[in-house]
């Protein structure tokens, strides 16, 4: 089954992520179909909007796959310029979280448009406890919150629900039946015209935005800490014992 579908109408293009078997984590026909619903919204709608399972938008990277490759097969570009094309193109991008999002899945959140949540969605950037860090998604998550609250969320681990997510202005609305909500949302956005949207974003990507420049330390970043081997070892275990990095000693064994 695929993991990721694409739907488009004159009115609105929906991609949907749908990989339950590993909890929405990112594999290349997710980034694929992500990639084609911006086309056909370019082409069509001018709107694209992104979900998930009823439990679980996107958890990121997929650490069962990620650890079993050869160390630097591992390329964060497509990813970083896909966020980038979301935030600077001439589409739309509405995301529809409900549950959990976690690492990449965060990035994709911050680099849409609007974010309409249910009362049960989680957020985490829990990078770090592997040794990891979200190179990536901070540029954007800055772009979106702040500075000051990215470094927070990334450093800490810690998971916030909905309501703070509201407050920091990761969630721009959230609700019960936020099927509702993004029903009203996508009749507002639709009487917006077209030829305004690409100006507006181009200038806010560039004027407020600093994620060109933070391109090449992002990807640099991130490629150095996948390929630490102590790093490796923590995402086997995850990946192949169900072991937190917590679990393990200072080399990356599991304490007896």
């Amino acid at each position: 089954m695929s993991s990721a579908s694409l739907e488009s109408t004159e009115r609105v293009t929906t991609v949907r992520f749908h990989r339950p078997d590993a909890a929405n984590a990112l594999d290349g026909e997710m980034l694929e179909t992500v990639e084609r619903g911006l086309d056909e919204a370019s082409r069509r709608s001018g709107v694209l909007i992104m979900s998930g399972l009823p439990d679980v938008f996107c958890t990121g990277a997929d650490l069962v796959a990620v650890s079993s490759e050869a160390a630097g097969a591992h390329q964060p570009d497509y990813l970083f310029d896909l966020w980038t094309r979301m935030i600077s193109g001439d589409v739309i991008v509405v995301t529809h979280v409900r549950g959990k999002t976690a690492a990449g899945g965060v990035g994709f959140v911050a680099a849409s448009d609007f974010v309409v949540s249910d009362q049960l969605a989680t957020f985490a950037l829990p990078e770090m406890l592997f040794g990891l860090m979200p190179a990536m998604v901070l540029p954007f998550l800055a772009h979106r919150i702040g500075a000051r609250r990215a470094h927070t969320l990334a450093i800490s681990t810690r998971t916030i629900d909905a309501s703070t997510a509201l407050s920091w202005g990761l969630v721009d609305e959230m609700g019960e039946r936020s099927d509702v909500l993004l029903a009203r949302l996508l009749n507002r956005l639709c009487r917006i015209p077209r030829d305004g949207v690409a100006p507006l974003k181009r200038f806010s990507a560039d004027v407020i935005c600093s994620t060109k420049a933070a391109r090449p330390h992002a990807i640099e970043a991130n490629l150095s800490r996948f390929a630490d081997p102590l790093v490796r070892k923590r995402m086997a275990a995850y990946a192949n014992d169900n072991l937190m990095p917590w679990e393990l000693n200072d080399e990356g064994g599991r304490d007896e």
